[in-house]
């Protein structure tokens, strides 16, 4: 048992650092929204559906595209344009763009073209957007040292020209509209005069994919062009190098290929669901990028509904953002890493913990369960003590996806450094919440002796459990319900389009607003924008605008 004293000291601690961990937090604040995007990036996606010829493959490559894009911008408050022509989007954006003046860069991807998330430090790899973009190329641009970069493609041994793959490129605006908005150039048979163009010697593989295009000394005759092949040549005119995308940019994305017809059949038998059942060796069709691809999101649809998530991958912090909160009364949380505790600790100075009544609701049964151990058995000053636990009833008997940090490896050849790490993770994680591990001990130690309750819901089809455990409001408190990134891990992306995702949110949140519209939310919507605390009834409100003045809503409240 914990005594009144330790519980009165504890209290007093919480209450004398709010203050303290509010200011630090909030020196951030302005520039981690800043980091995430930049107004002078524009993103624009490719319709190569006539390419692509398949409907079933073209809708689903699209719904691809876009989740990816709107998970990797889940800030981005401007329009994502969408043609199957480079000049029209180009167009677009300087007849009717609101900040056009201020546009830099404009961005292509073809249906198909995945980005990598961009919620990973630094130190693990670079997002196209977050540090290309917003830094790098935007600075290369200002500087007129590209009007083009892209997948540069040597097509001369088919009697081609130069041209680019279209799964992703990048166009510097600002340049292209100085050089009088010259067309981009499609494939053509036509005999035409350009530039010439001298190719590095060497190639990122094979020998058709140059390093850069410099420009050579006078021009050639051609009759067959590719795509991009006027800009290509506006660029040599204008004694620009066309850059190509190095291999870190490479590494930030990866691109299907959707257009090989003898793939798409087999590559349609795995979409959605039917991915878990992708084994590679019986992949006969299919190229090494498609299997790669289902390789690993066959082991997130598989797995993902019996993960237990050991550490937070998102801020813990936040909570601190959320304005005029009252005491907390119930708290409704998913089974992940320690954030319940940042809101139990940090949501208002004067919250008693005793009366705080804790709900988990979690679409993985082993993630709850772990849950259970973890409240009940485990002693937080034994680190060692969960990792056993998680290695004997879980690791060993693979009944549950063990997500500790990105490259833990129980197998480890050196486990006794392996295990340092992990501690080091966890007190990592922990002391972004607390002043001290001491304080985290209290506090767990105090829990124990608490009912807390368990239920399996899946928020995307079934969450009546959620539901049934929900409480009106009670005056003078509040009560959270924390729900993570649900909505926009790869696993819902896989199985959810955009509209699909935006309507099952929705619906949870008109659901949640029928028993309780005071109700807090803390979660990321289907467009990965955070909600930050706002009560239902508020969201709810909100979703009735038209779709441009929400967008102008949502990010102004955010």
């Amino acid at each position: 048992m914990v005594s009144r004293n330790a519980k009165d000291s504890f209290r007093l601690r919480r209450q004398i650092r709010h203050k303290k961990r509010m200011e630090e937090v909030n020196k951030d604040t302005n520039q981690q929204r800043t980091y995430n995007f930049l107004k002078e990036i524009r993103c624009a996606v490719l319709d190569t559906s006539s390419t692509i010829g398949d409907e079933d493959v073209s809708t689903y490559m699209r719904q691809l595209t876009y989740n990816f894009l709107r998970n990797n911008y889940s800030h981005y408050k401007y329009k994502i344009y969408e043609d199957s022509s480079v000049d029209n989007v180009l167009n677009e954006i300087c007849d009717s763009d609101p900040l056009e003046n201020e546009v830099t860069l404009v961005v292509f991807q073809a249906y198909g073209n995945c980005l990598y998330d961009t919620w990973k430090p630094l130190e693990q790899g670079y997002s196209l957007f977050r540090e290309y973009c917003n830094f790098e190329w935007r600075d290369k641009a200002d500087n007129n040292e590209f009007l083009l970069m892209g997948h540069i493609l040597d097509d001369r041994d088919k009697d081609r020209w130069f041209r680019l793959h279209e799964q992703c490129f990048v166009i510097n605006y600002k340049m292209w509209k100085q050089m009088g908005k010259p067309k981009f150039g499609n494939f053509d048979r036509k005999k035409i005069e350009v530039n010439k163009a001298v190719r590095s010697e060497s190639n990122f593989h094979d020998s058709h994919t140059p390093h850069y295009l410099d420009p050579g000394i006078g021009t050639e005759t051609i009759v067959k062009q590719g795509f991009g092949w006027n800009m290509i040549n506006e660029s040599l005119k204008a004694g620009i190098r066309v850059l190509n995308f190095d291999e870190q940019v490479r590494s930030t994305k990866t691109y299907l290929y959707p257009e090989i017809k003898e793939e798409q059949e087999e590559f349609k038998k795995y979409f959605r669901e039917d991915c878990a059942k992708f084994l590679m060796h019986e992949a006969k069709t299919l190229g090494e990028v498609k299997k790669e691809f289902l390789h690993y999101q066959c082991y997130t649809v598989r797995r993902s509904p019996t993960a237990a998530w050991i550490m937070n991958t998102e801020s813990v912090n936040d909570v601190i953002f959320v304005p005029r909160k009252l005491p907390l009364k119930n708290l409704y949380s998913v089974a992940a890493g320690f954030k319940t505790y940042a809101f139990l600790n940090n949501w208002n100075k004067d919250t008693n913990l005793d009366d705080v009544n804790i709900h988990y609701f979690d679409i993985s049964q082993p993630g709850l369960d772990v849950r259970k151990w973890f409240h009940k058995e485990w002693e937080p000053r034994n680190f060692d003590m969960y990792l056993d636990y998680l290695y004997e009833e879980w690791y060993k008997t693979d009944k549950a996806l063990l997500s500790i940090y990105e490259d833990f490896e129980f197998e480890s050849d050196n486990w006794s450094s392996e295990r340092v790490r992990a501690k080091e993770a966890f007190m990592n994680s922990v002391l972004r919440i607390f002043d001290t591990m001491e304080e985290f001990y209290v506090m767990h130690d105090r829990l124990k002796e608490k009912e807390i309750t368990y239920a399996k819901a899946d928020l995307t089809k079934d969450y009546s459990s959620l539901l049934d455990a929900v409480k009106p409001n009670e005056e003078g408190y509040d009560s959270v319900i924390w729900s993570s990134n649900y909505i926009t891990t790869r696993y819902t992306t896989w199985l959810l389009s955009y509209e699909e995702r935006k309507d099952v949110y929705r619906k949870v949140m008109s659901d949640l607003n029928d028993i309780n519209p005071h109700l807090r939310v803390h979660s990321a919507d289907w467009d990965g924008t955070p909600t930050r605390g706002m009560k239902v009834e508020e969201l709810n409100h909100a979703y009735g605008y038209p779709e441009e003045l929400f967008k102008k809503w949502r990010h102004k409240r955010v």
